[in-house]
């Protein structure tokens, strides 16, 4: 499929469930912070798996569009920013070790605050696009 045939049906492109990958990021060492990118990586990687199932998704994860870009910018410019992204996202799911992550935590309260469904599997995420996509067929009817 080309790019212009992608662009030609706006209602299917609508259509794409955006989801955001919260995963720990900040870490005491470069070593740990590779790994905490490495899963967000993983976790967005199976929400892309899931258009092979037939869901129509995307995953965004905020680490890996500023990862090691530390120092640039003020820490608060990435976070605010990443709560601007989330806002725009139709859910969240959380890589592994997000207990551990103050900030994936104060995002989970951000989502729900916000009315953003949080998952913490991606078969979770699986579940809900399913009945979502069944009671949007629904209402067509």
């Amino acid at each position: 499929m080309s790019l212009e045939s992608a662009m030609t049906d706006k209602k299917d492109i609508q259509r794409v469930c955006v989801v955001y990958v919260a995963g720990p990021y900040r870490a005491t060492t470069e070593w740990k912070l590779r790994k905490n990118i490495e899963k967000s990586a993983d976790k967005a990687m199976e929400v892309w798996r899931l258009n092979a199932a037939g869901l129509q998704v995307m995953a965004v994860a905020p680490c890996l569009n500023s990862a090691l870009f530390g120092g640039e910018v003020a820490d608060e410019v990435y976070l605010k920013n990443d709560l601007a992204l989330l806002l725009r996202c139709d859910a969240m799911v959380v890589a592994d070790g997000w207990e551990n992550s103050e900030g994936v935590m104060s995002e989970i309260r951000f989502s729900e605050e916000n009315g953003i469904p949080v998952f913490y599997t991606v078969r979770e995420l699986s579940e809900w696009m399913e009945a979502k996509g069944r009671e949007l067929l629904g209402a067509m009817r």
